[in-house]
């Protein structure tokens, strides 16, 4: 990983531990744990996101015509209130 070796880790856990202490260390380690598993999950949030939005652009659009239907031409529609009074009052 990054070209470290075995050697190069070990030192660098012993200047760590020196620095921080050992009562400190797993206190560190959780933060760090804490802050990569929240930018991965950012991360498949943001591809996630991506891929939902080439999904939606590859959709063909599909533009369906609606044909009247036959029965709607003779149906008539009774007559509102204001013109049955308005012939009445008349």
């Amino acid at each position: 990983m990054f070209g470290i070796g075995t050697q190069e880790w070990i030192i660098i856990f012993v200047i760590v531990l020196l620095i921080f202490g050992p009562k400190a260390l797993p206190k560190i380690a959780q933060s760090l744990g804490k802050g990569i598993r929240d930018f991965k999950d950012a991360m498949a949030g943001v591809t996630n996101e991506l891929e939902n939005d080439n999904r939606k652009r590859e959709e063909p659009h599909v533009v369906t015509q609606q044909t009247p239907s036959p029965h709607t031409d003779s149906v008539e529609t009774p007559p509102s209130k204001e013109t049955t009074t308005d012939k009445q009052q008349s």
